[in-house]
């Protein structure tokens, strides 16, 4: 866990942390004012451990700025949710990629990445339609069976764009 700046919670009245799901590619496009604000890196694994720890520290005000894939955004979303955050103090930036999380509404597995519709469960191996329906609750995708009422009939595939 290293910071670019320190966390100095007695002179400044806001903090922010940036979560990056990819340590190796910095968020790009942040407003000049965020450029000096502290950088918290972590891979998914880690992250509800560094989140907490690091949400239990600060203050009053604290402001998270969440860089990453859409799966990861969500995922921080929610604990930081959980932590007593408003939906006002996270800011969300999205990578460039198209990948989504699907949630099979059959075995209520979650697929990712995904790509392109209709894809396959990573869970039951049934072929799903990725709907436009998102739930921020899950941070995924709703798929369903595509082929249900005929078996086998699978429309052409739809690659995602942002």
């Amino acid at each position: 866990m290293k910071h670019v700046a320190p966390i100095d919670k007695h002179r400044t009245p806001f903090h922010f942390i940036i979560c990056a799901d990819r340590a190796d590619a910095p968020p790009a496009g942040l407003p000049s004012e965020w450029q000096n604000v502290p950088l918290q890196c972590c891979d998914r694994d880690a992250l509800s451990t560094t989140l907490a720890t690091q949400l239990e520290t600060l203050t009053q005000g604290c402001h998270v700025i969440v860089a990453g894939s859409e799966a990861f955004l969500w995922d921080v979303h929610t604990l930081a949710l959980a932590h007593g955050l408003l939906d006002a103090e996270i800011t969300l930036l999205p990578s460039a990629d198209n990948a989504r999380r699907v949630f099979c509404t059959h075995c209520r597995f979650m697929s990712e990445p995904v790509t392109a519709s209709p894809t396959r469960c990573q869970g039951c191996g049934l072929t799903l339609e990725v709907r436009d329906h998102f739930s921020r609750r899950l941070g995924a995708y709703m798929g369903v069976r595509i082929d249900a009422e005929v078996p086998g009939e699978v429309p052409r595939e739809e690659v995602f764009d942002s």
